[in-house]
């Protein structure tokens, strides 16, 4: 059976058809979809997924052309990426998805630890989350509702080299820290349609996302980073240790799935009682 990121991957590879000029993409979806067994409730998704971008092909360029905050990032927005890593698509419930490129800035972030910046790319992340959580910046979470959880949900595995949780916001190759520049890749949920209305808002979004960036306090960062160089250079030396894997001191080891958080490798801590592991 096909995974909801299979079903993504099929809809990225149709679009990619379209830009090189098989409009009969247009047609063939459905059977495209079914060469591939992305069948039933997967492929409904993929093809919605594909007919919603389509029908707002345009829409994304009008937006972009009315935003003026300084921190999107242009750079990325080429023909090549388009409709693959930026694109404007309507939801099921008749919202508009926009996902953008961004950069903000903070020179402090040169002072860590290049080995830990998933670390702290994380934590930033999840800082906005938490704030996500009490109601601020609601176009990052269509408002909470409950169809946008991959937007807030929190998760705090740093990274994972296997395809999980894809839908999950998290340190991966769209965001992360490089020098002292921060990347994210923004999904925003918009009620109002209207590209102007759209783009003022993103505008304003940005500036607030800049300077509540800018307060998460520096040490906090910092602790996150040192503490993924640590994990990595003792995952590094098991084979040399003996040992098959490692447990720390107050670590809290059951854990709980979720909706969107159905492997164990980013499953949360448990709920509830939780004893935390201590050496004998």
């Amino acid at each position: 059976m096909a995974t909801r990121t299979q079903a993504r991957t099929a809809v990225v590879q149709m679009l990619y058809a379209l830009d090189l000029g098989n409009e009969d993409m247009t047609k063939q979806s459905i059977e495209y979809l079914d060469e591939r067994k992305i069948k039933g409730a997967k492929g409904e998704f993929a093809n919605s997924l594909f007919q919603g971008v389509l029908e707002h092909l345009s829409e994304i360029d009008e937006v972009i052309k009315n935003i003026t905050t300084s921190h999107l990032n242009r750079e990325l927005l080429t023909s090549f990426n388009k409709n693959k890593l930026y694109y404007a698509t309507k939801q099921a419930d008749n919202n508009i998805k926009v996902v953008l490129p961004f950069i903000f800035k903070r020179d402090d972030l040169l002072n860590l630890n290049k080995k830990g910046l998933e670390g702290s790319t994380a934590r930033i992340i999840e800082c906005i989350k938490e704030k996500i959580r009490k109601k601020k910046f609601s176009e990052l979470s269509g408002n909470l509702g409950k169809r946008y959880i991959a937007l807030y949900e929190p998760i705090t595995v740093v990274n994972s080299d296997l395809n999980i949780g894809s839908d999950l916001w998290r340190a991966d190759r769209y965001n992360y820290i490089n020098n002292n520049e921060i990347h994210l890749l923004l999904r925003m949920i918009f009620r109002d349609r209207t590209p102007k209305i759209m783009a003022k808002r993103i505008d304003e979004l940005t500036y607030e996302l800049n300077d509540f960036i800018q307060k998460i306090p520096y040490k906090i960062l910092e602790k996150e980073n040192t503490s993924t160089v640590n994990q990595k250079d003792l995952r590094n030396r098991l084979k040399e240790l003996g040992l098959v894997s490692f447990v720390g001191d107050n670590s809290k080891p059951a854990r709980e799935y979720t909706k969107v958080r159905r492997h164990y490798r980013i499953a949360g801590p448990k709920k509830g009682i939780n004893i935390p592991f201590e050496t004998p």
